[in-house]
């Protein structure tokens, strides 16, 4: 199993830092009433750093040749990985690989959680329309970070930083 190395991570992560599109134009003011917001507690004291990490150590801890492992961190740039049920958001676009075969999927918006014998499932309705049922025990979950939580995590970036 290949592991991408520090020189690689770092080589990501500068590429995105230095990509614009990655980032959008925000209302200051909705950004300030947004920082005590309960929605945002599962970044505190993140950076954008930190998010790239965790999901660089995802992405590591799986059996697949390193180019593909660049290439899915490379796709899941401005993404967050999602461990805990509750942190995942009706109307969020989400990304996933499959335990079975490491693939990452184009994903869909969350419409709903569903609780079966089989365990919590999130359904989602993809770019052609169709739902898809998706077994959260079976699967990493990738979130897309929202607008406000790409400035707070630049914020706390700015603030661990000096």
């Amino acid at each position: 199993m290949s592991s991408l190395d520090e020189k690689d991570i770092q080589e990501i992560y500068e590429s995105a830092l230095n990509d614009p599109s990655l980032f959008s134009d925000l209302n200051v003011e909705h950004l300030l009433d947004a920082i005590d917001e309960e929605k945002y507690e599962n970044i505190e004291n993140k950076t954008i750093n930190s998010i790239n990490e965790e999901i660089f150590d995802v992405v590591n801890s799986m059996n697949m040749k390193t180019e593909t492992k660049k290439d899915i961190c490379k796709r899941l740039i401005g993404y967050k990985y999602v461990s805990e049920l509750h942190e995942i958001e009706n109307g969020k676009h989400i990304r996933w690989i499959n335990h079975n075969n490491n693939k990452l999927t184009n994903g869909g918006i969350v419409v709903n959680t569903k609780f079966t014998d089989d365990g919590a499932q999130i359904v989602c309705l993809n770019n052609a329309r169709r739902f898809n049922q998706v077994k959260i025990n079976n699967n990493e979950i990738f979130q897309k970070l929202s607008p406000e939580e790409q400035i707070l995590l630049m914020a706390n970036e700015y603030v661990h930083n000096g």
